[in-house]
């Protein structure tokens, strides 16, 4: 044929596979391995030309579908392509199988047998299929969390103004303080929630990650009991990263907690902080990692461990193996830790412990710490006789931010959405002493309302009322900039009093 090499000898199509990274065996028809290319090992220092397909298999479950496997392409004379673990010296790993019959007449004279290393693969698509999973279940929480902390705050607010109407000694206010507190109680549950769906905001300044480890061993120690040896090792150079404190220490004590309930009689729970650098080689022992440079916090234990139908579901919110708690400590966890742009691992196995990696991008450049914030000092809930100018979309919330502001003395305008505050604004801006704009509204948002409000008067006062971080990342940036206060709900009308007149005095 024109055009076409000459290769008596099969040298090139010998070169050819050789040069493949697949394992490629050519097989007689009762499995018996007639040529394998150099990527296959020898077979316990034999050579594998002469031996079985099957041999290769490393368990009997594999030898037993080999042999399955290559009688049905015989019989069948047709291509098969399937998938098939592997394992061999604790490494664990999949294939991908191809057997491909050469028929001549209507005989199979030999068998194409070709199988790829597709772990990498499948531990992406793995990684993928969760992370969808996650981003939906967050998307879900973030939206029911978001609708019934407007609730909570309505429910919050009506309690506490209808409970100082009555006398102590009214049997209906143990009644209101019975409902007050069961709405707090909701209110934690829906901080949970939303730490999950990575809605909640965030206070990010420069943080000592090795520093706040050891601030936080201070409580820990009284936590885990005296049965529970508490072992802490951090390195001698700073480890600073852009995070909130509040939250990286909630992120500390839940997975304490979890360690300490998960070694009933005692055992070791280490607390370890370094600096970390994950490259090709590291992605490949930890499929949850991404390249970059980390402050890591790993918490481990010695308790009882998870097998791996456990660990696949462990942050997923509501899911729990213990009768008591809500499932939402290792949810609030994940949601924290990757509202940070940070990382998040485990590594378990039944009676062998568990151990959880926090890894925080380490902050670029020489930053310093910031000094932590001294807490403001508790006081009865102020009053005022100023204008202020109230946006919010929901009529409840409206309501009831307009009557607690009204008992506390202040004159109060209201507007259902940024558009109509700003006109109200633009009419009555000189008595008008601070504008309350609900963050997420339709029409203008809160970011576009506070622009044009500034572009009347760049003095105006403005305070933020919000339940959870916004889509918007302008919006966001604003939120985490500190440039405008923000009152976070679900609110106490004693909180809001106090953010009103906060905002006010500047």
């Amino acid at each position: 044929m024109p055009g076409r090499p000459q290769d008596d000898d099969g040298s090139l199509w010998r070169a050819l596979v050789e040069a493949s990274p697949d394992v490629v065996l050519v097989l007689d028809p009762d499995g018996i391995i007639l040529f394998a290319n150099r990527v296959v090992p020898a077979l316990r220092d034999r050579p594998i030309v002469g031996q079985r397909v099957w041999d290769l298999a490393v368990d009997p479950d594999g030898k037993d579908r080999v042999q399955h496997n290559l009688r049905r392409v015989v019989e069948t004379r047709r291509a098969l392509t399937y998938e098939a673990p592997w394992g061999r010296d604790g490494d664990r790993g999949l294939y991908e199988v191809q057997a491909v019959p050469v028929v001549v007449g209507a005989r199979v004279e030999r068998v194409v047998w070709s199988s790829r290393d597709i772990t990498d693969r499948q531990r992406l698509e793995d990684q993928l299929r969760q992370s969808q999973k996650m981003e939906a279940i967050g998307l879900l929480a973030g939206g029911v969390a978001h609708d019934f902390n407007n609730l909570l705050a309505v429910i919050l607010g009506f309690s506490e103004l209808a409970s100082r109407k009555l006398p102590p000694e009214h049997p209906v206010s143990a009644q209101l303080a019975e409902v007050f507190d069961a709405a707090r109680r909701g209110s934690e549950l829906t901080r949970k929630l939303l730490a999950f769906s990575r809605k909640q905001i965030l206070q990010a300044r420069p943080l000592d990650v090795r520093a706040s480890v050891h601030e936080f061993t201070r409580l820990l120690s009284r936590i885990v009991g005296e049965d529970v040896h508490l072992v802490v090792s951090t390195p001698d150079e700073a480890l600073v990263v852009r995070a909130d404190s509040v939250q990286i220490e909630q992120v500390l004590l839940n997975l304490c907690t979890n360690a300490r309930q998960a070694m009933p009689g005692g055992g070791t729970l280490r607390l370890a902080a370094s600096a970390v650098t994950f490259d090709d080689a590291s992605l490949r022992r930890k499929p949850w990692a991404r390249a970059g440079r980390y402050a890591e916090i790993a918490v481990s234990d010695t308790g009882v461990g998870m097998d791996d139908a456990t660990r696949t579901r462990i942050f997923e919110p509501f899911f729990t193996t213990r009768r008591e708690g809500t499932g939402l400590g290792l949810s609030t966890v994940y949601g924290i830790v990757r509202q940070h742009g940070g990382l998040l691992g485990v590594e378990s196995a039944p009676g062998l412990g568990t151990t959880f990696y926090v890894c925080l991008p380490l902050a670029e450049g020489d930053v310093a710490p910031a000094e932590p914030l001294a807490p403001a000092p508790w006081s009865p809930a102020p009053q005022g006789k100023e204008t202020i100018l109230v946006a919010e979309d929901e009529p409840s919330l409206r309501a009831i931010v307009g009557a607690i502001l009204g008992e506390l003395g202040y004159r109060v305008v209201m507007t259902s959405d940024g558009e109509e505050a700003v006109r109200e604004y633009e009419r009555r801006r000189d008595e008008i002493a601070l504008v309350l704009l609900d963050v997420v509204m339709p029409g203008l948002d809160a970011r576009q309302a506070y622009e044009r409000v500034l572009a009347l008067r760049p003095d105006a006062r403005v305070l933020f009322m919000t339940g959870y971080a916004p889509e918007s990342t302008r919006l966001a940036e604003l939120l985490e900039s500190g440039r405008v206060p923000v009152l976070e709900k679900p609110f106490t009308p004693q909180a809001l009093a106090a953010k009103v007149r906060s905002a006010l005095d500047g």
